[in-house]
């Protein structure tokens, strides 16, 4: 009897023991992920250089908004070329820009990836996250903002497209923003708090890079995204509040002015012309 209540002491000790070490390691991995590590002593951040063409919203208005709400310090080199043809991709690393180049020469490009980045690097800017939980939904949102983007791209009427624009696209479009888009506006009104926040501060880089993409989807008049729902409504005009995002609106930025590059389908406004 005496050692069985000598073992059962023991046994209590340990989950004892064993409770305030999950406990301790859990609160350590929760305040890991809130602040994720950033570690610059071995190589500066830096000014880099962002690479880009001058004068078209496309990825570069989400860039835009993510650079200038971040804060860090960037130079633009912009690219002159006069089309999108195969001279300009063999310049680019997957076929579109804009591009980074870190001090040390290293390139790296693709908006989602530039978006969560910069929500690492610029930890005390208003698209950083404060908690695990914002920091998974400004992931999920930069990276499915840039899924549907992508979507439209080889159908869609752009200023590149417009002159030589086929009823066969403007079909295929039609059946882009139906499967693609539309779905995704309707899971997003879900998620998306009646005073238009899908974090916690409501400007999470992934919520930054959502607002590009659904700036440019208005304007161009894509299916789900003429009328917004009302929460939806609210987040685009939190967004567009803020100083930093009406500078680039205005063309005080060091974006300079940029023109609308995606546009409405002609049987959708007949008087559309291609940006000059």
């Amino acid at each position: 009897l005496k050692l069985k209540l000598k073992a059962q002491a023991c046994f209590a000790r340990f989950r004892c023991l064993a409770a305030v070490s999950a406990a301790t390691s859990l609160s350590a991995m929760g305040a890991a992920c809130a602040t994720p590590p950033v570690e610059t002593t071995a190589e500066p951040l830096g000014t880099f250089e962002v690479h880009y063409t001058a004068g078209i919203h496309a990825r570069g208005l989400m860039a835009a908004a993510l650079l200038e709400c971040s804060g860090l310090d960037y130079d633009m080199k912009w690219l002159q070329l006069k089309d999108f043809g195969p001279e300009a991709k063999s310049k680019m690393m997957w076929g579109y820009w804009p591009e980074v180049t870190m001090p040390n020469g290293t390139k790296w490009t693709e908006i989602a990836g530039m978006a969560a980045f910069l929500g690492v690097y610029a930890p005390q800017s208003i698209i950083a996250t404060k908690t695990p939980s914002d920091h998974g939904v400004a992931l999920m949102l930069g990276l499915k903002a840039s899924e549907i983007y992508t979507a439209q791209e080889p159908v869609g009427h752009h200023m590149m497209s417009a002159p030589t624009y086929t009823a066969e696209q403007a079909a295929a479009l039609r059946k882009v923003e139906e499967e693609k888009i539309k779905p995704v506006i309707e899971v997003l009104k879900g998620l998306c708090s009646a005073d238009g926040k899908f974090t916690s501060t409501g400007t999470s880089f992934g919520e930054i890079l959502l607002w590009g993409v659904l700036t440019q989807f208005r304007h161009a008049e894509i299916a789900g995204c003429e009328k917004l729902p009302p929460n939806l409504q609210k987040f685009m005009e939190n967004i567009d509040a803020l100083p930093e995002i009406k500078k680039i609106q205005a063309g005080e930025s060091k974006w300079n002015k940029m023109e609308p590059f995606i546009l409405p389908r002609p049987d959708k406004w007949k008087n559309v012309q291609p940006a000059k």
